[in-house]
């Protein structure tokens, strides 16, 4: 019997999960710059860290832009686009002397290219081959950013041993010789370009999924809806996935991920310990965006809400984390976060596919990040300026366990299973219209 050859979609999905974990390993590292460019230069906690407020407010801005290009150049030239931009950034950053020097180079060049080989391009390609498998889709291009994380272990080896600006040089190395050439000849924009269907579904097997995904629509006004970007921006269920990007990824995220590292040294835990708690809240960051799947059996709602209070639990233990605490105490929040937010992350992507599905997806999806933007300038700058005035991350950290809380309200708020159920909720569907038909005679 001949095998059947592998999915191309999932190619793509692992090729993503690869450079997306470089590229976004240029954002998640900082945490570890963070405490070599403050002792190299002297800089007070709250000014060094706006150099990372200045990366995630550009990539926030640049992710609308990006999606607009997406829709009318195609994904493959935002994609390479996006590479170059990351390599000048990263490789500019490795020569950076000055606060205005990095906010150049790390600040405007490498976020520009990060978003433009990040989510906006990569979810609305994965959005086009996966429509059953989304969820699952989503958790492997995501685990790509939980994985970036991993990266931050071996950026802090660099770092020790040939200093700050070396360790840049080889992070943009990476970018030239593994992203640029997957971004170039991997990626396709549609199934359909290579003779093929959503999922790798035969002919039959489509056509049967779309008329089980019609029958299972719940708001057919909304779902026959054709979505442009400005008929988005007037309803709530945009500024609803507007607010999840601020509150869980910009501000919640943002806060916790850059100032941990420094936090755990100010207690009195030694830097190798710091890092490599890091690195493990990353490997189980990866472990959690491979569980995106359960949104695809559970809902989109019940998985973040899940998600999130795993996450708001994993701030909680780091809050109780002291210069004696015992070394499990560590490892707890480190699953704790990392599980919460691994498995926030492909679910908040399926969340907006499942919504606002169209030709304008990649435009209504980069204007979201923008609340992005908005939480990412706050959160690391607010993080620092607590600390600087305090002397204390307490009072930050509580700020971050309510934007969490204010997440993943807003995801209800946007309640997806409100228009579509995902393929778990659907296969309930032909039992209750067959008990329908039963009780009402016919």
């Amino acid at each position: 019997m001949k095998r059947k050859p592998i999915f191309y979609g999932w190619v793509i999905a692992v090729a993503s999960l690869v450079w997306m974990s470089i590229s976004y390993g240029t954002r998640f590292s900082f945490s570890v710059f963070y405490p070599a460019i403050l002792d190299y230069f002297g800089w007070s906690r709250a000014y060094t860290a706006s150099i990372l407020s200045v990366n995630l407010v550009v990539y926030g801005l640049t992710a609308p832009v990006a999606g607009v290009l997406v829709d009318k150049f195609g994904i493959r030239k935002v994609l390479i686009a996006g590479g170059i931009l990351l390599l000048l950034g990263t490789a500019g950053a490795s020569q950076a002397r000055e606060v205005w020097q990095f906010y150049l180079t790390y600040g405007v060049l490498t976020a520009a290219g990060t978003c433009m080989v990040g989510f906006t391009p990569t979810v609305t390609i994965l959005s086009n081959w996966f429509v059953r498998k989304r969820g699952m889709a989503m958790g492997i291009n995501g685990a790509g950013v939980a994985v970036a994380f991993v990266w931050s272990t071996f950026a802090a080896y660099f770092i020790s041993r040939y200093g700050w600006s070396n360790a840049y040089l080889v992070m943009a190395a990476m970018i030239a010789f593994i992203v640029l050439p997957l971004v170039i000849f991997v990626p396709r924009t549609r199934p359909q370009d290579m003779g093929l269907l959503p999922d790798g579904d035969s002919e039959k097997e489509a056509k049967a999924e779309v008329q089980a995904a019609q029958r299972a629509v719940v708001d057919k006004k909304w779902a026959a809806t054709d979505w442009t970007l400005l008929r988005a921006m007037k309803s709530y269920r945009f500024w609803a996935i507007f607010s999840t990007n601020l509150f869980i990824f910009g501000f919640g995220l943002m806060l916790v991920s850059t100032h941990q590292v420094k936090f755990l040294e100010d207690v009195g835990m030694g830097s190798t310990l710091a890092v490599a708690i890091y690195g493990l809240y990353g490997i189980v960051y990866v472990l959690g965006e491979f569980c995106g799947f359960l949104s695809d059996r559970v809902g989109r709602e019940i998985a973040f809400t899940v998600g999130g209070m795993v996450a708001i639990l994993g701030v909680a233990i780091l809050l109780l984390t002291g210069g004696t605490s015992p070394a499990w105490l560590l490892v707890l929040y480190a699953i704790a976060f990392g599980l919460g937010m691994g498995l926030i992350g492909p679910t908040s992507s399926a969340v907006v596919a499942d919504i606002f599905q169209g030709k304008a997806f990649g435009a209504i999806y980069g204007f979201a990040l923008v609340g992005f933007a908005v939480g990412g300038f706050f959160g690391p700058w607010l993080g620092g300026w607590i600390h600087d005035v305090t002397g204390s991350y307490t009072i930050a950290f509580i700020l971050a366990i309510l934007s969490l809380g204010a997440g993943i309200a807003s995801v209800w708020i946007a309640s997806p299973r409100k228009i579509r159920p995902v393929v778990g909720r659907r296969l309930l569907a032909p039992k209750q219209t067959l008990g329908s038909l039963e009780r009402s005679g016919q």
